[in-house]
């Protein structure tokens, strides 16, 4: 599966950058399901839980409000908070 760049900013750190496969974004109204080659777009994030799968592995951020960047090549999320796990309990 074609990969492409993500990055998880907080104003404090960068909490995730690297290649990956899919990501799945929580929205104020539902969830964004992005993969590579997505079409551009802009939109809030809302607090909730992130999915991110790359290399076969899903690794999961607990989110805060903030802004999803996708550009075709890359997705930038700007939140006010990340923690990262690898699974949900």
């Amino acid at each position: 599966m074609p990969a492409f760049r993500t990055r998880i900013v907080t104003p404090e750190l960068c909490a995730f950058d690297a290649e990956v496969e899919s990501i799945v974004v929580p929205g104020i109204d539902g969830f964004y399901g992005i993969l590579a080659n997505h079409a551009p777009m802009i939109a809030a994030v809302g607090a909730g839980i992130l999915k991110v799968t790359a290399g076969g592995t899903d690794t999961f951020f607990s989110v805060g409000k903030g802004v999803l960047e996708v550009d075709g090549s890359a997705v930038l999320i700007l939140t006010d908070r990340a923690a990262s796990g690898t699974s949900l309990n």
